[in-house]
């Protein structure tokens, strides 16, 4: 079966897209705007890294010089990446991470940085074709070992073929002992509410090798991942959508918003690393899922603070809450929604209010969520500090 369309690029085409992407127009006006960049590789010039990378003969060199960027990226626009449970990564075996989904580029972009930190193979990641109009955006997702999903598939017959297609290249990656990353369902969960997508399940077992789905979630190695931004990237263009107070995507605002989710401010960001999921149906797996990307979501001020603003609480409640939370942090996060249109403003807070909702109905009582977020995160290690 040809995968020459979705397939992340091979090394044998390194070369070629390399310089393909560095004759691009748009990404030598991208390049000219990063006037840092040639300082950041110890190079005088962007030609001179151009030439550099012209050097580079795998994609791990490439990579390598990714994180570097992601690491800038970190040092300078949040403060710090933590992670917990890097032990259940506890082998070198292929595993498939089902993903909650927040950032177009940087939720795999992070991921693949801790796994290279604590010393783990990096991921193929799965890419909406949404993101693939742009030439060089699709060549840089390429390179770093993404592939493409195709969404937009017209008739029910073609849909079903490209199901196929795209559940045997992940399964070849699989069985090759290669890790891949997935969102959990289609798209950002834009509203806040990270619940699994039963058909997303149904793709991935499609794979003609797998008798029954309890075999293939026995045998495939499902990791479930949450990753938890204390400022959610581009939060106010998400509430404008949410709320219908934004006009539909454009190619031109899909790059905006990636270049805005890249370069703007972050907080705090958390990785959690799931407990390996089975099940003997579909049904089975989605709740195991939500119960634990929902779970370890690491709630920052913000999130408390949206809940406080949002539902209808007792005094108590409220007292207990506001007694936990850092007011000033949170309010840094959620003053900006005073400058939104009332439908967005309230789109806004209950993007961050949701989280909490959903990992309060797992816990059962307030007393108990806080005790088990103490509990869960106490121990979180950090890969990244804020620049001094």
């Amino acid at each position: 079966m040809s995968y020459g369309d979705i397939a992340a690029y091979s090394e044998s085409r390194l070369g070629s897209v390399i310089r393909r992407l560095y004759s691009d127009p748009q990404f030598q006006a991208v390049l000219r705007k990063a006037w840092g960049l040639p300082r950041l590789f110890h190079k005088d010039n962007l030609a001179s890294v151009f030439h550099w990378v012209k050097t580079f003969s795998s994609i791990d060199e490439f990579q390598a010089m990714m994180f570097r960027l992601i690491n800038f990226n970190l040092r300078t626009t949040s403060d710090g990446l933590s992670v917990t449970h890097t032990e259940r990564l506890t082998d070198g075996a292929g595993r498939l991470f089902l993903s909650n989904h927040r950032s177009t580029v940087l939720d795999t972009s992070y991921l693949n940085y801790v796994l290279a930190q604590i010393g783990f193979p990096t991921v193929y990641s799965a890419a909406g074709d949404n993101l693939m109009k742009t030439a060089w955006v699709q060549h840089l997702i390429r390179l770093n070992k993404g592939f493409v999903v195709k969404r937009r598939v017209e008739g029910v017959r073609e849909k079903l073929a490209e199901a196929h297609r795209l559940s045997n290249y992940i399964s070849d990656l699989l069985d090759e002992g290669n890790s891949v990353w997935i969102a959990h369902r289609g798209g950002r969960a834009k509203n806040g509410d990270d619940r699994t997508d039963s058909s997303v399940l149904k793709m991935l077992s499609m794979h003609n090798g797998f008798g029954s789905f309890r075999e293939w979630s026995s045998r495939v190695l499902i990791q479930p991942m949450t990753i938890s931004w204390e400022q959610l990237p581009q939060d106010e263009v998400l509430a404008a959508e949410v709320a219908g107070e934004l006009e539909p995507t454009t190619m031109h605002r899909d790059l905006m918003n990636i270049i805005g989710e890249i370069n703007g401010w972050k907080g705090r960001v958390h990785i959690a690393f799931g407990e390996q999921v089975t099940g003997d149906s579909r049904a089975d797996v989605v709740a195991a899922l939500d119960r634990q990307i929902q779970t370890n979501t690491r709630l920052w001020d913000a999130n408390w603070l949206a809940y406080v603003r949002t539902r209808d609480l007792s005094q108590a409640d409220r007292m207990t809450i506001l007694a936990h939370v850092d007011l000033p942090r949170g309010e840094r996060v959620l003053g900006r929604a005073r400058r939104l249109p009332p439908k967005s403003r309230d789109a806004f807070l209950s993007m961050y209010a949701r989280p909490v909702e959903n990992a309060l109905a797992h816990a059962g009582s307030l007393g108990a969520l806080l005790e088990d977020q103490r509990a869960r995160f106490q121990d979180a290690q950090v890969i990244s500090e804020p620049a001094k």
